[in-house]
């Protein structure tokens, strides 16, 4: 029973963190709408795709009440035989499973921490971005994010792969399609 309860807060957990991205990201998304008057406004796009993301949060949300509702309501004997989560993570005997302490558990086998590391490098990359421009910010920003993944591993070719997809960003973006980037 106590997998069971684990299981449904790592579930909400995943989807409350979700849910709040998707509303940050409506939120500047609709704050690049309203900067712009002319007709091909490019907040549009960001709208409807964060608007998309709230959807399946809300779809996803249902589906894991309706499943936790079909789970209380099955017989003994039909009900999920693990009784775990799917990666088969247990917490340890005698672990405390309420509070803070269960949305910790969930938390760190949601999230290991090279994707935590990442999701907080991508923050940092969408907070200095307006600040220090596009180019620097996303050649730093590629390069760590290539030599992290990559354990440091080559480095040379990690700064020609950051360098070639920064003049291919300035030539089709910038001279092809005229669009002035921050």
């Amino acid at each position: 029973m106590k997998q069971k309860k684990i299981y449904l807060i790592r579930e909400y957990t995943v989807l409350a963190v979700l849910f709040l991205f998707s509303m940050a990201a409506l939120f500047g998304s609709v704050q690049i709408f309203n900067e712009s008057t002319n007709q091909d406004n490019p907040g549009m796009f960001p709208i409807f795709v964060c608007c998309g993301m709230l959807i399946s949060c809300a779809v996803a949300f249902f589906g894991v009440r309706k499943s936790a509702a079909e789970e209380r309501s099955a017989p003994e004997g039909q009900q999920m035989e693990a009784a775990s989560a799917p990666d088969g993570q247990q917490p340890a005997s005698g672990q405390e499973t309420r509070g803070w302490a269960a949305v910790r558990l969930a938390a760190a086998a949601e999230v290991p921490f090279p994707v935590f590391i990442m999701i907080a490098a991508t923050i940092l990359y969408g907070a200095v971005l307006k600040m220090a421009g596009f180019y620097p910010s996303t050649g730093i920003y590629m390069l760590f994010s290539i030599l992290f993944l990559e354990r440091g591993k080559h480095v040379i070719r990690s700064l020609i792969v950051t360098a070639g997809w920064l003049v291919f960003v300035y030539l089709l973006i910038q001279m092809v399609f005229q669009i002035r980037l921050p």
